[in-house]
């Protein structure tokens, strides 16, 4: 009697940690998938926020955004961002990144106006993230030099 109530009491036991295990591993893939899923949108801001800080000018035509630099920049040549509602590309010389954002609308400012195309020194992305509305904003301060020099331009072609 003692050994059939010892073998119940143990399998209740097994049974109890045998869920308890699959839970906690079930949970665990949940966020783990989360973090990467985050770890993505981490990577994106980082190197948006580089390309933007070492960026001379950053230049809006319709769905397309590319970086000027100056000589010291230490841009990669021909770097742009392409986005569609689902995606943003980062096209350089050397490859793309791509990065998979859900109904990802990219909006651009310059001194505080909605900016359709021309000069941009603001950034706002906005998109869906595991069902959860995202926002991420870039700020470009640009020096006097660049802009002076991107009005020579425009006056002297």
């Amino acid at each position: 009697m003692e050994v059939v109530l010892a073998m119940m009491l143990a399998a209740i036991v097994i049974g109890m940690a045998y869920t308890g295990f699959g839970l906690m591993s079930r949970l665990y893939g949940e966020y783990r998938k989360k973090n990467l899923a985050y770890a993505d949108v981490q990577l994106l801001r980082q190197a948006l926020q580089r390309d933007v800080e070492k960026a001379a000018l950053l230049h809006l035509e319709e769905r397309q955004l590319t970086f000027s630099t100056d000589t010291a920049g230490g841009l990669p040549e021909q770097l742009r961002y392409q986005w569609t509602a689902d995606q943003l590309l980062r096209s350089t010389a050397l490859g793309q990144d791509t990065f998979r954002l859900k109904g990802l609308q990219l909006q651009a400012f310059f001194e505080g106006r909605a900016a359709l195309e021309g000069l941009a020194d603001r950034l706002e992305l906005r998109f869906v993230q595991d069902s959860v509305a995202m926002q991420m904003s870039i700020h470009k301060n640009y020096d006097s030099k660049s802009l002076f020099n991107k009005k020579e331009e425009q006056w002297n072609p």
